[in-house]
């Protein structure tokens, strides 16, 4: 992998330079660089330009061959600084430091348990007590990270770093950012801007992450890191993809190297991140899957992917044997159990299932922890575990809070929505709904169940009746008609009811929908007698009972109806009137 601003890159530019430049004068002696200059001024391309040829010239010179592998290291060639160590070590009498240095290389290529064995036959030095520290947590060994923790040292500042970097990986930032300001105001290192930055983002403190990202940036405008770290802050913070895109797609123009995503895993990995067109789907499964043992993240967002595409079983199977870590992995095993648990069916209806159960104590983590309580995530967890356990008003409260900031998030709309009409406070209820913008959602049988119960409990029913009448989808709308059938009825709208169970009576004939048909047809009759009704719902009522099926229930209905108009001025006929007949309901 060639880093930005290499020797090659830089010789090439001087070679471009002095053919624009020919002069009659003396031809100026081309400077050149020592394997020294070229690794202080960490421009390891040109190292390993260098140190190869020197390797031709001499292949017994080992010094050189240990400079060319720490040239390979840092230039983030692991596969060939462990070769050039493997075959240092078949010569006898080799420096068994080569085994410390060796497990650095299987680290890097994340083969931490053949890393560790490696770690344990080198010298004890403070380089090999770091790599078998953070050998040790990969592998979960918590006993052997204690004993490496014991054997830091305060005043050594690679220590203290490799301390601050375990702190980053368990998701601890506020410890790992302590350590790394004290690193500064003693070392003034610009590295240190980067991982600052990386920790504050962590922390979705987004603003203080920018502004030392932009520092570095300023003295190191073509740094690779620092450019995808800036990427990702405005991903984060804005969620403005494009501008994402385009960081990084700029960043390989600057490299002039039209290979550079495509040879940087967490460059394409990020990427696919930033990529949220639906044609972007099958790319995001081979990215995300090939990377999943490489970059943690990956892990979490092929999780995130399974579950977008509804493949529920598939992210269980990713997250079953992973133990959380950080925040986003607690919340991800508890929406995968809640999941799960909504689909295992529950012999016991008053208690939570066993996944359910894991769901909220997952759930609870995250909101009862001192870190994130005051978070928006925590304070969504908490809500969440409320839900859960059926406390709606205790929900309420967390969703409340943090209203301001999620007015435009479809999800949180619907879930406090679906709250406050739980709590039937079906006004608010119906205004939250109503801001639910995402396609998917708004045509989903529940949401549009939990809308036309807010319609119908404000007044509204007309509006509930004609939600359904403008539905496409055949099953969404059976299924949606049965509901407001029975909500019409339990609210008091019995014209509405009446329509409802006239339409379920066509499609699905049943003595349920027959009785409801009726019932409602009364409800017509007595509201109309109580003044609540005007006598052309009850002469429509009657029209489609005498168009029905005639039972001696439903004469005597429309025996009494039609008695009642004679009896109090009002005309009542058997001819259909075909207003409940252009209305357009499932087919």
């Amino acid at each position: 992998m060639q880093r930005p601003g290499s020797a090659l890159s830089k010789l090439r530019n001087q070679q471009k330079n002095l053919k624009a430049n020919v002069s009659t004068g003396p031809i100026q002696e081309k400077k050149t660089y020592s394997k020294e200059e070229f690794i202080k001024n960490r421009d390891f391309v040109g190292a390993i330009t260098l140190l190869e040829h020197e390797k031709f010239v001499n292949k017994e010179n080992i010094t050189n061959q240990l400079w060319l592998a720490y040239a390979y290291f840092h230039n983030g060639d692991f596969p060939n600084a462990l070769e050039i160590y493997n075959n240092l070590m078949k010569r006898p009498n080799y420096d068994p430091n080569f085994h410390t240095f060796k497990a650095c290389c299987l680290y890097a290529l994340c083969k931490y348990k053949d890393g560790l064995i490696e770690a344990k036959k080198g010298l004890q030095s403070e380089l090999n007590n770091r790599v078998k520290f953070h050998l040790a947590f990969k592998l979960g060994q918590g006993q052997e990270v204690i004993d490496a923790h014991s054997k830091l040292n305060q005043n050594s500042t690679g220590d203290q770093l490799t301390l601050a970097a375990l702190h980053y990986l368990k998701g601890e930032h506020e410890d790992a950012i302590e350590i790394y300001k004290k690193i500064y105001m003693d070392k003034k290192y610009d590295a240190l801007n980067i991982y600052l930055a990386m920790c504050y983002y962590k922390s979705e403190y987004f603003d203080i992450a920018l502004d030392l990202v932009n520092h570095y940036l300023a003295i190191h405008p073509d740094s690779i890191i620092a450019s995808n770290l800036k990427a990702c802050i405005e991903y984060s913070s804005t969620g403005n993809d494009k501008e994402a895109k385009k960081i990084l797609l700029d960043m390989q123009t600057i490299t002039k190297k039209s290979d550079l995503i495509e040879d940087n895993d967490i460059l394409r990995h990020n990427l696919s991140v930033f990529e949220t067109s639906d044609s972007s789907n099958s790319n995001k499964l081979k990215v995300f899957s090939g990377l999943i043992d490489i970059i943690p993240e990956a892990r979490q967002n092929l999780i995130i992917y399974y579950l977008r595409n509804e493949q529920i079983n598939q992210a269980y199977n990713l997250i079953k044997d992973m133990q959380p870590i950080t925040t986003k992995d607690y919340i991800l095993k508890a929406i995968v159990h809640c999941l799960l648990g909504y689909q295992q069916p529950n012999s016991n209806p008053n208690e939570l299932n066993e996944n359910l159960r894991k769901a909220q104590t997952f759930f609870q983590s995250i909101g009862a922890s001192t870190t994130e309580c005051d978070t928006i995530e925590g304070r969504q967890c908490m809500a969440s575990c409320f839900r859960l356990g059926g406390l709606y008003n205790d929900e309420l409260i967390y969703l409340e809070s943090i209203e301001q900031y999620m007015k435009d998030d479809d999800d949180f709309n619907w879930n406090y929505g679906v709250a406050l009409a739980m709590c039937q406070n079906y006004k608010q209820a119906e205004e939250v709904l109503s801001r639910v913008k995402r396609e998917k959602y708004r045509n989903d049988q529940n949401y549009l169940s939990w809308l036309c119960r807010c319609y119908i409990a404000n007044g509204r029913p007309e509006l509930a009746w004609n939600l359904y009448i403008a539905i496409d989808n055949h099953l969404v709308a059976i299924y949606l008609l049965g509901f407001i059938a029975h909500e019409f009825y339990r609210m008091g709208c019995y014209y509405y009811s009446f329509k409802a169970f006239l339409f379920l009576e066509k499609f699905s004939p049943s003595l349920e929908n027959t009785k409801g048909k009726i019932s409602s047809a009364i409800g017509v009759y007595y509201q109309l007698k109580s003044g609540k009704n005007d006598s052309d719902k009850l002469q429509e009522v009657i029209h489609y009972l005498c168009d029905g099926q005639q039972t001696e229930e439903v004469n005597k209905c429309i025996r009494v109806f039609m008695q009642w108009g004679k009896e109090n001025g009002v005309t009542f006929t058997d001819e259909p009137v075909g207003q409940m007949g252009d209305d357009e309901g499932a087919d």
